[in-house]
């Protein structure tokens, strides 16, 4: 580019001036106007002409004057339209014009309207300033002198205020006015990008001109503004602008693309991880609310239920007072009525005790009777109270006489005896409170909790007959049920049944528990039985087994009590029946005879949850005598004894051989095989056995329509019991334990009328066996035979057939012991089952057809020790057979004699024992007929034992007969 040089000397050319001063102004004023809002500093530098400085000092270079040239902002936009890369100075001449001094152009700043301050930026519209190149139009038209141009448009016309003290100055002032805000900018740019300007600001020879240089210390240390532009202005700064400002630019733009992608990436990131932030605060705040609400509701379902349940406690305890003034004025009436009391002679009317009116020729009325839930030590309920609520039940007695074909007569005589108990029943008083008058009076006075409610929880009564909905309840020092008389099942069951249940508004005291039992509910764990001090039981069923678990943590802990030799814990309360049997210590008590065998089975029954208040669950106990038809009974004979060893089932050999057939022919693909399609211990077959005692009778009615069973149906003989049981293909039902305790449960003490047999036979007290008198001597010797050495030695046998490894399993298939599949436990998940009308036939199968006990044991029961040992031909009938135990007094020469004769023995022995403890085992000759084998004959028959003493009066009276028969 061409560059004008001025010299102090010279003289300006005026022609050229004069005519080009309009226009330059005019230029100047239109470049200002256009570039206001972004313009481009240039700075040139001006090369001046060395031929007519060879003679000048170096002051006079210094003192020129530069040069500005003023070019059209049009062009300088256009120029810079591209990338901008602004050359900071221009060389006219090569690196060689070495005697050159290069002058920078800069614009003069504008004066400010008002106070100026030296140091602040020029708040006016910067003019593009370009090198005097710009203005050539050709080359005949020549540059203007700098002192010609008008300069009037930049300056201000305020005078400065504070002068110029000379030229360097002023520039010095310039340059710090116009770069002051600059330079710092630049220096922490050159500083902070020094890694990356260092690769770029390179010098002529390829040294780094930021970091090996001292222009890094000049940007980190130096605050002078001119020793910056004097840096960046030097030879080697301009040369390495001038080769690598471009790619540089180009780079920097490039890395910052880079840099402004990555920022955004990042922005976005961080957005949404604020996003992400916000909205999982907000899902907390949502949460937090529901969770809020959903405490406020749970809170106020709380607040309903408890104020449900004290309204629901004060109600049962209002019935529960009322039941209990009910059983006062009972108890009353009954003592007034007793033949000692004071209306033994007077019919009271209204009296709470019923009169019979089964046999309208006695005019003395019938005390009715029921069997009380009192137990005794060994589990026996043999106390008998008076029955308010009894009657003969005429209603069933003709029912059954239409439906079973009756004589003319028999149906007669039930409607006369239905009619006059209706005119009677009319004359008793009701209820004393009505149920509605229960809830309103009174409410505040009635509450007896001692604390407050710990559990509530839905819960069924099992009682016997019955199985009552409602609700438990457990404060901190008592337990509550109260009957939902609202449920569609309460409503179902009969008025008559429902009145024997005495716990339907049931109220206990913790210390009245004694002991808690797991039970099972229609095969379910899912009940407990609790025993109190009043010697009675309470049996409750719960929804499921978690139920069972905080019901009796709540309780009292009392464990299963302290009779059977397990501590006092809730885990006793909890284990099952075969942990119950391994923790404790009545088999080894049974075995050292410390308890009786009776004891003993109700100790099996108890922990393998046979229960009192469950008829499908009640103990079971076997028969044990075979000999019902002889007038007098030999319990020293084994033929009088059942073989504990076979199930109830194959006692008989053909009837046996059917089961086994039936069993190995069975091919449905749902059922398993069975042998027996009824079972030993069901609640109908309970309910016969004790139909003569009430609440049973009522219970059996129930069952039964309303109406007594037919008459060959029917309990009426022993004998005829025993037969079905060894004959009948669908009986093979075992005794209860009544049969070894209650002689009342034989007699129709309540006179009931139960019809004829097919023969004509009046069926009322039960017909016992010849060799019984009286029931009282019938249960007498049925509870001695139980007790005897010949079911002492084999009952671990039949343990093993009921409780036992031979309940199911293939030891109960070679036992001929296997049972209909939904009468064990196990075989059925209620739970899970999810149709009603098939859970509903599975549990009225349960109910019906019984339930076989808990497994106890899944190995042989041990035997109880005995002297007598176990025969093959023991329990077959040999006639004239001697099997007896004889002891002597202890000064005899022979104090102990033990034979065994029977004659399909190969080898009968009999061995002797000495009073010098001599042993002898002799032969025994059996076509012997002396006096010593009569005389042993005769002991066995006179005394019906097996322990028989030779005395002196025994002998006399031995040979008196002998002498009477001679």
């Amino acid at each position: 580019p061409s560059t004008q040089t001025h010299h102090s000397g010279g003289k300006p050319d005026d022609d050229q001036m004069s005519s080009k001063s309009a226009a330059s102004q005019q230029d100047a004023i239109n470049t200002s106007l256009e570039s206001s809002s972004s313009a481009v500093m240039e700075e040139t530098v001006e090369e001046p002409t060395m031929h007519a400085m060879v003679g000048r000092t170096e002051g006079d270079i210094v003192s020129e004057a530069a040069t500005m040239d003023i070019t059209d902002g049009n062009r300088n936009s256009k120029h810079s339209s591209g990338a901008v890369s602004p050359n900071l100075s221009q060389h006219s001449q090569g690196s060689h014009h070495s005697n050159r001094t290069h002058v920078l152009t800069h614009p003069i700043p504008l004066p400010q309207q008002g106070n100026d301050i030296r140091g602040d930026r020029i708040h006016q519209d910067i003019s593009v300033l370009q090198s005097s190149s710009n203005f050539q139009q050709g080359g005949s038209v020549s540059k203007p002198r700098p002192d010609e141009l008008d300069i009037k448009p930049f300056v201000n016309e305020r005078p400065l205020p504070i002068p110029t003290p000379s030229r360097e100055a002023m520039l010095t002032q310039k340059l710090e006015v116009a770069l002051g805000t600059v330079c710092p900018l630049l220096r922490e740019i050159m500083i902070d990008f020094a890694p990356f300007l260092s690769k770029t600001l390179i010098g002529s020879h390829g040294q780094d001109l930021l970091i090996e240089g001292k222009a890094i210390n000049t940007f980190k240390s130096s605050t002078s503004v001119v020793e910056l532009v004097m840096l960046l202005c030097s030879q080697e700064w301009q040369n390495s602008l001038q080769k690598h400002a471009g790619l540089a630019f180009i780079e920097l733009i490039n890395e910052g693309r880079l840099l402004s992608h990555a920022m955004k990436d990042h922005i976005v990131r961080v957005a949404n991880e604020a996003e992400f932030i916000l909205n999982r605060m907000r899902a907390d705040d949502v949460l937090k609310h529901s969770e809020f609400e959903s405490s406020c509701n749970s809170n106020l379902n709380d607040r309903h239920e408890e104020e449900k349940m004290c309204d629901h406690l004060i109600s049962a305890a209002r019935r529960r007072d009322a039941v209990l003034a009910s059983r006062l004025v009972d108890k009353l009436g009954s003592i007034l009525n007793h033949p000692h009391g004071a209306w033994s002679s007077l019919g009271s009317p209204g009296s709470v005790s019923s009169e019979s009116s089964c046999e309208s020729s006695e005019s003395k009325p019938t005390q009715f009777w029921k069997l009380d839930v009192w137990e005794d030590d060994a589990r026996r309920r043999k106390r008998f109270v008076r029955n308010s609520l009894g009657s003969c039940h005429p209603e069933a007695t003709l029912k059954a006489a239409l439906e079973h074909g009756a004589p003319e007569d028999a149906i007669q005589a039930a409607q006369a005896e239905f009619h006059s108990t209706l005119a009677q029943v009319k004359g008793q008083t009701q209820e004393l409170i009505d149920d509605a008058d229960l809830l309103v009076e009174d409410r505040e006075l009635d509450i007896d909790l001692q604390g407050p409610v710990n559990m509530s929880t839905p819960a069924i009564l099992i009682s016997p007959g019955i199985a009552a909905p409602g609700t438990v309840s457990i404060t901190s020092s008592e337990l509550y049920f109260e009957v939902n008389e609202e449920d569609p099942d309460f409503k179902a069951f009969d008025p008559s049944v429902i009145r024997y249940c005495d716990h339907l508004h049931g109220k206990w005291y913790f210390s009245e528990i004694r002991a808690i039992f797991s039970r099972r509910y229609l095969l379910q764990n899912t009940a407990i039985e609790l025993f109190l001090a009043s010697r009675t039981s309470i049996m409750f069923a719960f929804p499921d087994q978690n139920s069972v678990k905080k019901v009796i943590k709540a309780l009292p802990r009392v464990g299963v009590g302290i009779k059977y030799g397990i501590p006092q814990t809730r885990r006793a309360s909890m284990m099952s029946p075969r942990q119950l049997y391994r923790s404790s210590n009545m088999t080894q008590k049974w075995q050292r005879r410390e308890i009786s065998n009776f004891e003993y089975l109700m100790f099996l029954n108890t922990i393998a949850g046979r229960t009192y208040n469950d008829l499908n669950q009640y103990p079971v106990f076997p028969w044990v005598i075979t000999n019902y038809d002889s007038n007098e009974l030999d319990l020293s004979s084994p033929n009088n004894f059942r073989d504990l060893s076979k199930p109830i089932g194959a006692l008989n050999q053909s009837r046996r051989e059917y089961f086994e057939n039936r069993y190995s022919a069975w091919e449905h693909d749902q059922i398993p095989p069975f042998h027996y399609g009824t079972h030993y211990s069901t609640s109908a077959f309970t309910l016969n056995w004790l139909i003569r005692l009430e609440p049973f009778t009522s219970m059996f009615l129930a069952l039964q329509s309303g109406k007594f069973d037919h008459p060959n149906r029917l309990f009426s003989s022993m004998k005829s019991s025993w037969s079905n049981c060894q004959r009948d293909t669908s009986d093979v039902k075992e005794l209860i334990p009544e049969f070894y305790y209650l002689p009342e449960m034989f007699v129709n003490s309540n006179g009931y009328r139960l019809g004829q047999l097919d023969d004509g036979t009046k069926v009322d007290d039960v017909e016992l066996p010849p060799w019984a008198n009286s029931p009282e001597e019938f249960v007498r010797i049925n509870r001695q035979a139980l007790e005897s050495e010949f079911v002492s030695c084999q009952m671990h046998q039949w343990i093993d057939l009921i409780f036992g490894y031979k309940q199911k399993g293939p030891e109960a298939v070679r036992a001929t012991n296997v049972f209909y599949y939904l009468t064990y436990e196990g075989a059925v998940d209620m739970d899970n089952n999810s149709d009603p009308v098939m859970k509903e036939a599975v549990e009225n199968q349960i109910k019906s057809f019984g339930q076989t006990p808990s497994q106890l044991l899944l190995e042989p029961h041990p035997p109880r020790s005995s002297a007598m040992h176990l025969s093959p031909m023991m329990f077959n009938s040999s006639p004239e057979d001697v099997c007896m135990v004889m002891k002597f007094l202890s000064n005899s020469p022979i104090c102990h004699l033990t034979a065994n004769t029977f004659p399909q023995l190969p080898l009968p022995s009999v061995l002797s024992v000495s009073a010098a403890h001599q042993f002898a085992v002799n032969r025994w000759n059996p076509g012997y007929t002396g006096t010593l084998f009569c005389l042993f004959s005769w002991l066995c028959r006179r005394k019906r034992n097996r322990h028989c003493k030779i005395t002196n009066k025994n002998i006399i009276l031995f040979f008196k007969e002998k002498e009477n028969q001679r």
